[in-house]
């Protein structure tokens, strides 16, 4: 077994952002092509039942409570060091807490069956059972949590492209098998008994294969971890759970919110814009995810300095990224699901629109932030800091989905994020692993915020002149003016940083590398 090194961890890093990124790519097209045969053919309030339960599994899925990134962080240093021992402690450790974890998951799913009538605020018109559709959601979400822990170690080796292959064909085969069971039969819980199908199988796959390459961890499988080791974990696992918890209710929460307030039918709706939303932001976790090993390798072994570089680099690269991603969404989804995809009658509005995009924004470009905290083992540093958020955002949610409607929801999650994760986070970060102010961050933030206001606007108004009669040629065109607009005016005002210089360079020298490779 190839244990990465310190010199392999550009090229792993640029193969994993790679692969990760196709696998999103074809995550994403699935999920819209998916989204688009359910609406045809089963209907809206299908779309809008399963959004709502997805989220309420995503809430009960909080009982994971952090193990996994504190296991992730523990296995750095044993897979640097290939201490098989330790890795098989490790694991052992990860695989009974994810049994418990799956036994919560499905016992807390039986205990909300009689409460489904309550959490649903309108029955939607389906013909099957809604709490067989729920026990089915229930099974498929625990049964995730089995076998699946074994991929942490292609992870924490830098090899998540292996993962990124198994899942991209795990996707096609799935996509296209559902597609024809709702297509020719029209069956919903064929459709989700299926899905439970294929993730034992993606998870049997992963687990095999991690057998097959990692063989020394299972000479070892009688290890045990210590009691203070076990603590340890524990103690990073705890701290770590209050930031899983703050993550689940701020993205599982809204739809039941909506539901309970709105009704499925206005949830269906809203769950067209998140889903491309999420999307969107998947396709940059290929990169984050990447990276993450080879920063918890980097503080093991380089300074703080080195970090630091490190880390304005990626910033930069993040912040560029999440902006134009926020001014395409802003300026071109209303266009994209009214015109292009379905018609006029799915639109949520401007002052939800805005306000999803907002939260896009600031969870965009606090990501990198999360990633360098958690590669460091910053868990317990501000570990209350994610419990004020989600408290906060529950709350102002439900107060104003009662004044405003569906965007109030919205305001409630953009609220919460920026009244504690935009500015906390990056502080912990500067104190304790950076050893600097962190002025400088929070101005270059600012200048983004303006650059995103300016190239909204301006993009705005150009399309509004440039109208075409074909949809998808306008749409095509307004996104070009998007890009156009966010790239001119990035390098008028960072053209002559040295962080903006140091991107160009490292970009090219990528490029350069991977020419003479070929």
């Amino acid at each position: 077994m190839d244990i990465v090194g310190t010199k392999s961890r550009v090229r792993n890093t640029l193969t994993n952002t790679v692969t990760g990124l196709a696998m999103k790519l074809v995550t994403l097209i699935a999920n819209f092509v998916i989204r688009t045969v359910f609406i045809r053919y089963l209907g809206m309030e299908y779309t809008g039942v399963s959004a709502v339960f997805t989220d309420i599994l995503t809430i009960l899925s909080f009982s994971e409570l952090g193990i996994g990134s504190a296991i992730t962080f523990a296995l750095y240093k044993p897979m640097a060091n290939q201490d098989y021992r330790q890795i098989a402690r490790l694991m052992h450790l990860y695989k009974t807490a994810y049994r418990m974890i799956a036994a919560v998951i499905f016992l807390g799913g039986l205990a909300l069956v009689p409460f489904l009538d309550r959490i649903i605020a309108d029955a939607p018109s389906v013909k099957e059972d809604l709490k067989i559709i729920f026990l089915l959601y229930v099974v498929n979400t625990a049964v995730s949590y089995l076998l699946v822990y074994k991929s942490t170690l292609f992870t924490a080796n830098q090899q998540a492209y292996i993962l990124s292959f198994l899942n991209i064909g795990m996707v096609i085969v799935r996509t296209v098998v559902q597609l024809l069971v709702i297509i020719c039969f029209g069956r919903f819980l064929l459709y989700l008994i299926l899905t439970i199908f294929f993730t034992m199988l993606q998870n049997i796959m992963i687990s095999l294969k991690a057998d097959s390459q990692f063989r020394e961890i299972r000479q070892h499988n009688k290890e045990r971890l210590t009691p203070e080791e076990r603590r340890h974990v524990f103690r990073d696992s705890k701290a770590s759970a209050l930031y899983k918890i703050s993550g689940t209710v701020l993205t599982g929460t809204d739809s039941v919110v909506i539901s309970a307030f709105l009704g499925t039918g206005i949830v269906g709706m809203a769950t067209n814009y998140t889903m491309i939303i999420n999307g969107i932001y998947a396709l940059s976790l290929p990169f984050l995810n990447s990276v993450t090993a080879s920063i918890g390798n980097l503080a093991a072994s380089k300074g703080s300095e080195r970090q630091y570089e490190l880390f304005r680099m990626m910033n930069f690269v993040c912040e560029w990224f999440f902006c134009l991603s926020t001014v395409c969404l802003f300026v071109l989804l209303d266009e994209f699901i009214g015109s292009v995809w379905f018609d006029e009658h799915l639109l949520i509005g401007f002052w939800a629109l805005l306000f999803l995009c907002l939260d896009f924004f600031i969870k965009g470009n606090t990501t990198i932030v999360s990633s360098f905290r958690s590669a460091n083992g910053l868990f317990v540093q501000g570990q209350y800091r994610p419990l004020i958020m989600a408290v906060l955002n529950i709350a102002v949610s439900v107060i104003a989905v009662k004044a405003i409607g569906l965007p109030g929801v919205y305001f409630g999650t953009v609220l919460s994020r920026a009244a504690t994760q935009l500015w906390y986070d990056p502080l912990i970060l500067y104190k304790h692993v950076f050893k600097r102010t962190a002025k400088s961050y929070f101005c270059e933030y600012a200048v983004w915020g303006i650059l995103l206001v300016s190239a909204s606007v301006i993009s705005k108004w150009i399309n509004c002149i440039l109208v075409l009669s074909v949809p998808l040629l306008s749409f095509l065109v307004h996104a070009l003016v998007c890009v156009a607009v966010v790239c001119l005016f990035t390098v008028i005002v960072f053209g002559k940083s040295n962080t903006f210089h140091n991107c160009i360079s490292y970009l090219c020298g990528v490029v350069k590398k991977t020419a003479k490779r070929q």
